[in-house]
């Protein structure tokens, strides 16, 4: 399965000069993934159960995945970024959420919702120049 980041299709859009090689997407994520799944671990060990601030962290994480089918799978672009979008505000809202029962959990997601933003950009720059 050829990955969609390697193919002529996406090396071939127009791109943010400020876009980072592709090898530096794993490790990013794999770090994000890592802070924001140990903030959700202390948060569910505050509220020793799956509380409401962590059925927002679910509903985010589907939207999400939902934002690499929508880029890569039917390569729509719009509705990638409208997808981002969405998950940025979740994320804003879970944030909130989590500040309220433990600010280390919060602060954990700063680099998170940083990297979304930047990703947002990249997105709207291949919107916009595509």
């Amino acid at each position: 399965m050829n990955n969609f980041y390697e193919s002529s299709k996406y090396k071939n859009l127009n791109q943010s000069s400020l876009t980072p090689p592709n090898y530096v997407f794993g490790p990013v994520w794999a770090l994000l993934y890592t802070l924001m799944l140990s903030s959700t671990y202390i948060i569910y060990t505050k509220c020793k159960t799956i509380c409401f601030p962590i059925y927002i962290f679910l509903v985010h994480l589907f939207f999400n995945f939902l934002w690499s089918y929508l880029f890569t799978k039917i390569e729509n672009k719009v509705y990638a970024l409208v997808d981002i979008y969405i998950v940025i505000s979740l994320t804003i809202l879970y944030m909130h959420l989590y500040k309220k029962i433990d600010l280390n959990a919060f602060k954990m997601n700063i680099p998170y919702i940083l990297w979304l933003l930047f990703a947002s950009y990249l997105n709207v720059y291949i919107v916009v120049y595509n």
